[in-house]
């Protein structure tokens, strides 16, 4: 259960690091 919520915000982060680099630039 623990293992999958890391796994979810992980994902959650890298998506979320992606929008912010798109918005902010390269």
């Amino acid at each position: 259960m623990i293992g999958l919520v890391l796994v979810t915000h992980g994902q959650l982060a890298t998506e979320f690091r992606h929008a912010v680099e798109h918005v902010v630039g390269p």
